[in-house]
């Protein structure tokens, strides 16, 4: 097996368990959390996901272990989570 295919394949635990439908409920809300800093997260064939920058610059994401470090690549900074303008937005979203 390649390495590329290696690490397409490996699994995260917050995706053990579930199916497509959890799946498209966590792209769902992690693009409310992403589209802060001008980001979008696709699912690819329930594979792998592919992160977009508003520049339309993608990255592979081979499990949400890694989707955090590759955000911060494509936003070009850190991302903060506790952000207030963050916070705000979520909770508009849950209302």
């Amino acid at each position: 097996m390649c390495v590329l295919c290696g690490q397409l394949l490996s699994s995260h635990w917050a995706e053990v368990g579930g199916g497509t439908r959890d799946r498209i409920a966590r792209v769902k809300f992690l693009n409310t959390v992403l589209a802060h800093w001008g980001l979008r997260l696709d699912d690819w064939g329930n594979r792998v996901y592919v992160l977009r920058n508003a520049k339309g610059v993608g990255k592979p994401v081979p499990d949400l272990g890694r989707l955090w470090v590759i955000a911060e690549q494509l936003n070009d900074g850190p991302l903060d989570p506790l952000d207030p303008a963050l916070a705000q937005r979520l909770r508009a979203g849950a209302a």
